[in-house]
């Protein structure tokens, strides 16, 4: 392997100033998308609280393990992932082909990331459409339409595109310190501050009791080992795994710390803001008496009308999508720094050429995405799915069904059974006789053949 130019944690980029700021920034790349337009639908379709007690199993076995494999990567090896992962394989005299992992979990985070960016686009334009109250009036079908008009004008959307990407590369190119520590600091409170806040308004204008009922509730009628499995794979979605992102903030540490305990807190403030959204999403759904749907149409259609029809809705719209946007950028900014960081050690260039370099890369295949939804739109089937948004679909499909995964199980068995035991230990702060055997077994059997089964199933659960 040819020698890297420069350790990030000694350049101009920056350290993480104590355990709390890591602990918001990995929160903050996890609290993103997913827990606000598939957590709320999967918890009302597979059992309501008994799904709660799965996922929380799931988080507690499979999440916090894996978060702290990715940490203890990032910290030990002090580079980027791919820098990291290799240096973890020259000191451990491990296979060189482990080094692709580094590989996988990069290319893993900047694809979410060119498609991530144009649906955090459609927030920001959301955001000043509600607010001179776009959505008024409207029918189910005219909030439709005001969707597939944006979706469907390249150059409206070339235009939020290029602003959610230069706001990215804007914080990105500040570094730790002077860039993503503060937009963590104050954005992730912002965002916890605000979904509590629309809980409130959702609890006095929308369904509250029933959303209630619907989330804590157990309905063991509903519950499937498709449920379970589900549950689990939404553990890799929600908690950012397997795209790189943990073991690239886990090499800005300076100091060490309980990586256990960081864990934990990473998975109650991500639990949290599940837990907000989803007060609120199904207390304005059943509030105007909608079906829970998921994704785009959750996001894009159903709330807005939920919104246009309840009081202070124009008010709240705005704040809606702002959250729902800056939760998207805290995301955002996460995937695109493995990317940066290996840029800066390759190639020796400045951090403003390297976020300049990865922000074009992505602004590219972010166009093409946004061209799957007019002129280079295109159909196919995978599995038995009909896909009508061609690369977009493509790009999901992809890290979704098979990078993700592939690169939770790699990372378990590589700190697993890969690398030096005692070690391992030590960086983990695992001093009991009975504690790290037990996370030991953990990584190395449970989580790697219970995410092989989801990553197996997968497929077909969501169908």
């Amino acid at each position: 392997m040819p020698p890297l130019r420069s350790r990030i944690t000694t350049s101009s980029d920056g350290h993480w100033s104590s355990e709390l700021v890591f602990v918001m920034a990995v929160s903050g790349a996890a609290v993103g998308l997913n827990n606000v337009w598939q957590f709320p639908s999967l918890v009302a379709q597979n059992g309501g609280g008994a799904f709660m007690l799965i996922y929380f199993a799931a988080l507690l076995l499979v999440g916090v393990p894996l978060l702290m494999t990715e940490i203890v990567i990032g910290r030990r090896g002090e580079y980027s992932p791919i820098g990291s992962i290799n240096r973890l394989v020259i000191e451990d005299v491990a296979h060189p082909a482990w080094q692709g992992l580094g590989w996988l979990v990069t290319i893993t985070g900047f694809l979410i990331f060119t498609y991530l960016s144009v649906v955090g686009s459609w927030m920001l334009a959301y955001a000043v459409r509600a607010s001179v109250g776009a959505f008024d009036g409207l029918s189910q079908d005219g909030v439709v339409g005001l969707f597939f008009a944006l979706a469907g004008d390249p150059e409206k959307q070339l235009f939020w595109h290029a602003t959610f990407v230069g706001l990215t590369m804007l914080i990105s190119v500040r570094g730790i310190s002077d860039g993503l520590e503060p937009l963590v600091k104050w954005g992730v409170p912002i965002v916890m501050g605000s979904l509590s806040l629309l809980v409130l308004y959702s609890a006095i204008f929308g369904d509250f009791f029933r959303a209630v009922i619907v989330l804590f509730e157990p309905d063991i009628s509903f519950l499937t080992i498709r449920s379970v499995l589900i549950a689990v794979g939404h553990v890799l979605f929600s908690l950012g795994l397997g795209v790189g992102a943990v073991m690239a903030y886990g090499a800005y540490v300076r100091s060490r710390f309980s990586t256990g305990r960081s864990a934990l807190l990473i998975v109650a403030i991500d639990s949290s803001a599940g837990i907000l959204a989803g007060l609120f999403v199904l207390s304005l759904i059943y509030g105007s008496g909608q079906e829970v749907s998921s994704g785009p149409l959750l996001l894009f259609q159903s709330i807005p009308y939920a919104l246009a029809r309840l009081p202070g809705g124009n008010a709240v719209g705005p704040i809606f999508f702002l959250t729902i946007a800056l939760a998207a950028l805290l995301s955002a900014v996460a995937l695109v720094e493995p990317a940066i960081s290996w840029l800066r050690e390759r190639r020796g260039v400045r951090r403003s050429q390297a976020v300049l370099t990865t922000g074009l890369a992505g602004w590219v295949l972010g166009v093409v995405s946004i061209l799957s939804f007019s002129y280079w739109s295109f159909s196919f089937t995978v599995l038995g799915l009909e896909k009508k948004l061609g690369v977009f679909d493509i790009l999901q499909l992809l890290t979704a069904n098979l990078l993700l995964p592939a690169g939770g199980i790699l990372a378990a068995v590589f700190v697993g059974w890969v690398l030096n035991r005692t070690i391992t230990r030590k960086e983990l702060g695992m001093s009991g006789p009975l504690v790290f055997p037990l996370w030991l077994r953990t990584i190395r059997v449970v989580v790697p053949v219970l995410l092989f089964i989801v990553a197996f199933a997968l497929p077909s659960l969501y169908k």
